[in-house]
């Protein structure tokens, strides 16, 4: 019996202390095209300028409690720039929209 992927999302909120949020953002691109992982995507806070979102999709064949390869690099590498926030979350089974 084929057991369908636990859909993963891994959020990273960075609370920027002192670089340009552009330029982070177009960091965070890079290392992400080298993860291989099924999606990323970057948000700006719409009033908070010093404020970063990063969301890592992907799927796994069982549940992950942990943080990916990807997430882990990236959280050291954007503590260097502010306060770092990061979790993982599993899609709620069922029909969610």
């Amino acid at each position: 019996m084929h057991r369908k992927p636990i859909r993963i999302l891994e959020i990273i909120h960075l609370r920027l202390s002192r670089s340009e949020p552009g330029e982070l953002a177009e960091l965070v691109g890079e290392v992400a095209r080298e993860g291989r992982t099924e999606g990323v995507r970057v948000y700006r806070h719409t009033r908070i300028e010093t404020d970063l979102l990063v969301h890592l999709h992907r799927d796994a064949e069982e549940r992950a409690d942990g943080p990916s390869e990807l997430g882990s690099r990236l959280v050291a590498l954007l503590r260097d720039h502010g306060i770092v926030e990061h979790s993982v979350w599993t899609q709620y089974p069922g029909r969610t929209g």
